[in-house]
Order: structure tokens, then C-alpha cells, then sequence
């Protein structure tokens, strides 16, 4: 879907005087792109994984909305920069306005659910159930940006998900509607990675980035007069700095997703689960058992093998060009 993938599909004339075009991307040019689309992914998760663990040290003082509510602030505010003036003018007519707004629900339907998740639940719990997203990716992405996934990929996603099956072992004490939480978040944010595939094709990460501040913003504005508390100078800082780090990860998602195709970045979301049992064992004394420490293995070594192999492999860049 993205122009580097279609421009891959096409090879200059040769003549003897031809100059070859640098604009036209090699074999090795999409793998470079690729690669550094798992690498700012992978990045991004471990900053969220920092943000929420600062969350839901938070949720014991605030309420859930509030915090949520942070984690927009400073992307409401920088939304007229990230946008431009002409943008922000030109926004009412805009053909893809309404993907766009719909893009942008789903990124705050599924904070809400994960910061309400995180508040009754260890954090390595919420992230390993949420790693139902990588599923959801790829196969939206297959059916709705027409990404060819080559067999490697849903194996890596399959063994993946047992690894953390294994972590979860053997289950979660919690209410129906507490567990389903982690899923909700993972299915609002599946969307919103595929969304942001399609929508990286004709929008620059800025606009993407404002657009998510603009919209999810003024929605929990309205709720906070309700059930807001006002925080204390600690809190207050607090919540700037979720806000800040918030923004940073998904610039970096953003732009992950516009260089990489979304069914490629998916199995490597399992890699959020280290950063999360490091944020829990450090932040909150949960301490993973041998068992959960043989899933992580098992997430590693898949993610590791899936990279190696897309790395290597001509087949990915012929299959992403038709995509």
C-alpha cells in the first residue's frame, strides 16, 4: 500500500546512458526500511511499557480517565504544529476524514481499557493477554490492505502466542469483565496499527500524530468535571511526563508502521512483554516464575528467527512490492 512498496515494482528502462534512478528503492533499500520499522516498533513498546508502569503506580490516586486524559494533553496542545495551519483548515474536507476520526477512537478505547485493566491486574498479565493483537493485525491486514504473509509469519505469531499462554499458566483471578479488558484494548489496537498502515500511505507522521490528540482529547475533557481529582504538584508533573513519553512512542509506531508493512511488526509486539516484566518486577516486586521466563525465551527466540529470516529472504520483498 505504501509508495516505497509500489515504487519497488517498477525498474527504470536501461539504456547506455541511462542514469539509474535513485529514487526507485533496491531489494536491499525495502529490507533496510523494514528492518528499521521492527526497530522503532520494538522501541515503542518498551517506552509504553515504562509509561505504563508510571500508570498504574497512578491509578491507586487518580482515576483511571484522568490519567488517560494525560497521556493526551501534550499531543492536544502540539496538535495545531503537528497538523500545520493549512491542514488544520483544510481538515472538515478532507475524503478520509472519517477513517481518520475513526482511527483516532480507537487509539483512546484502547487505553481505556488497558489503564482499567492494569489498575486490578499484574501489568505482565494485561500485555500477555493483549498479545491477541498481533492476530488481529495480520489478518486484517491481509484482508484490508492486501499484505501477502508468507507462512513464516503466522507461525511466528501462533508460537508466540503459546509462549504467552505459558506466562499466563494457569490463569488469572479476576472478574469476566476485568479479563476481558486486555482484549478489548488489543482488538481497538489492532485496528488502529492497521488503520495507521493505510492512512501512513497518504499522510505524514505529524498529521497522523495530531489527529490522534485532536479527537481522543475533547472526549475525555468532557468526562473529567465528572470524575476528575484535582492532583497535587507530584501527580501533576506525573502526568506530564506520561503525557510526553506517551507521544514520543507513538510518533515512533507511527512511523514504524509507515515503513513497514503492518503483518511484518506484528509478531515483534511480543517483545513489549520483557520491558513489562521488567517494569513490574522493578516498579511493583511481581517477579516472573521459571515458567513465565520459558514463555519470554520462547517469544524471543521466534521474534529473532522471523527478523533473521525477513532479513535474508528476496521472497519478502517481491511479496511486499505487490502489496
Amino acid at each position: 500500500m505504501s509508495a516505497t512498496n509500489t515504487a519497488a515494482c517498477c525498474t527504470p528502462i536501461s539504456t547506455p546512458a541511462a542514469v539509474p534512478d535513485s529514487s526507485i528503492p533496491t531489494n536491499k533499500g525495502v529490507r533496510s526500511r523494514a528492518l528499521t520499522g521492527i526497530v522503532l516498533s520494538v522501541c515503542a513498546y518498551y517506552i509504553l511499557d515504562i509509561c505504563d508502569g508510571l500508570s498504574k503506580m497512578m491509578t491507586g490516586d487518580l482515576p483511571v480517565i484522568e490519567i488517560v486524559a494525560a497521556q493526551y494533553l501534550v499531543n492536544f496542545l502540539l496538535a495545531p504544529f503537528l497538523l500545520g495551519a493549512r491542514n488544520l483548515k483544510n481538515l472538515p474536507a478532507q475524503p478520509d476524514l472519517k477513517l481518520l476520526m475513526v482511527r483516532s477512537l480507537c487509539i483512546l478505547a484502547s487505553s481505556l481499557c488497558f489503564m482499567w485493566a492494569i489498575k486490578s491486574l499484574p501489568l505482565a498479565d494485561v500485555v500477555a493477554i493483549s498479545f491477541v493483537a498481533p492476530f488481529i493485525v495480520t489478518a486484517l491486514a491481509a484482508v484490508f490492505l492486501g499484505e501477502t504473509n508468507c507462512i513464516l509469519r503466522w507461525i511466528g505469531c501462533g508460537v508466540s502466542f503459546i509462549g504467552t499462554m505459558v506466562i499466563l499458566r494457569p490463569g488469572i483471578e479476576a472478574d469476566v469483565v476485568t479479563a476481558l479488558l486486555p482484549l478489548g484494548y488489543a482488538l481497538f489496537f489492532a485496528i488502529y496499527l492497521v488503520m495507521t498502515r493505510y492512512a501512513s500511505a497518504r499522510r505524514n507522521a505529524r498529521t497522523l500524530l495530531g489527529m490522534n490528540g485532536l479527537v481522543g482529547r475533547p472526549i475525555v475533557l468532557l468526562l473529567l468535571p465528572f470524575i476528575g481529582i484535582l492532583p497535587t504538584g507530584l501527580d501533576f508533573g506525573m502526568l506530564i511526563v506520561i503525557g510526553l513519553v506517551t507521544l514520543l512512542a507513538h510518533l515512533l509506531i507511527i512511523q514504524a508502521y509507515s515503513m513497514a508493512p503492518a503483518s511484518l511488526l506484528a509478531p515483534f509486539q511480543y517483545l513489549e512483554i520483557l520491558g513489562a516484566t521488567a517494569v513490574g518486577y522493578i516498579m511493583f516486586n511481581e517477579m516472573p516464575d521459571a515458567w513465565a521466563w520459558a514463555g519470554i525465551a520462547l517469544i524471543i527466540v521466534t521474534s529473532a528467527l522471523v527478523t533473521w529470516w525477513e532479513a535474508r529472504s528476496p521472497r519478502h520483498n517481491h511479496a511486499e512490492s505487490g502489496s
